[in-house]
């Protein structure tokens, strides 16, 4: 794949804050059609994500995860081949908008059109529908193994199992995006130190943000009824930003990298 190398970098203009409050619309547009796409991959294998994802949450997001599950579990209801291919269009819009804020992040442009970088994103959904099935089947399996094995001891054992299970499934979805985003074909150990300042930052970010909420909670007696949605916007743009400062890193680790072969 050839490209074309802009004169100005996004950072010289735009902020990364910027591309991370952008990446927040597009996300909230997508998160919906992603949690259907997620609900769908457990309820085959019967796996209820209220039991296990909701109810391991701290407080402070159960209001609004809550609120988006039931409404990707209502939305499966009565599902149609139409329905299907609109989830898939929108969940592939916030993919599509990250390629092209990446192509400036990175100072690079790829020729690809626009009509194979939404191809590629739709393929990148089914690809992520996948994923989830997988880890369905292992909620699935695991589920019946600790049963049997762990007894009593289920409950506390199968938190830290779901925790973890999901830790090194957040990394790995990390490692993929940051590839399937870059406009070059970035190394494993470039996407690999992306995803690590990615992660580092959504879980320090997101643990300062609770202990925020416990110590100060200025947001029940100010927004009311809207505190849920003030949170959940919070809570997207600290994982925007994580996976913002990963794409940086991944484009500077790659091109020292380029910087070093040339010498």
């Amino acid at each position: 794949m050839s490209e074309k190398t802009y004169k100005k970098s996004l950072f010289n203009k735009p902020s990364i804050s910027t591309v991370a409050g952008a990446w927040v619309f597009y996300f909230l547009a997508a998160v919906l059609p992603i949690l259907f796409l997620l609900v769908t991959a457990f309820a085959v294998f019967g796996v209820k994500l209220q039991n296990e994802i909701i109810d391991a949450l701290p407080a402070e997001f159960k209001d609004a995860v809550t609120v988006a599950f039931s409404a990707a579990e209502n939305a499966s209801h009565g599902v149609t081949v139409f329905f299907i291919i609109t989830v898939f269009f929108s969940g592939s819009q916030f993919l599509t908008q990250m390629k092209k804020d990446c192509e400036y992040i990175y100072g690079i442009k790829s020729e690809n059109g626009g009509f194979v970088k939404r191809l590629s994103a739709v393929v990148a959904i089914g690809v992520t529908f996948a994923v989830f099935m997988c880890v369905a089947v292992f909620f699935n399996f695991e589920n019946y193994l600790s049963a049997a094995i762990f007894g009593e001891n289920r409950t506390a054992i199968v938190t830290v199992l779901a925790f973890t299970a999901i830790i090194i499934v957040c990394f790995f979805i990390n490692v993929m995006l940051n590839a399937f985003i870059s406009p070059v074909k970035i190394g494993f150990i470039h996407a690999t130190l992306g995803s690590i300042v990615s992660l580092s930052v959504t879980v320090a970010g997101t643990v300062a943000f609770i202990v925020y909420l416990r110590l100060f909670d200025p947001y029940n007696p100010f927004y009311g009824g809207l505190t849920t949605a003030i949170v959940a916007l919070f809570w997207a743009y600290i994982i925007m930003f994580g996976l913002v400062l990963g794409v940086v890193t991944s484009k500077k680790a790659y091109f020292r990298t380029q910087a070093y072969r040339r010498l």
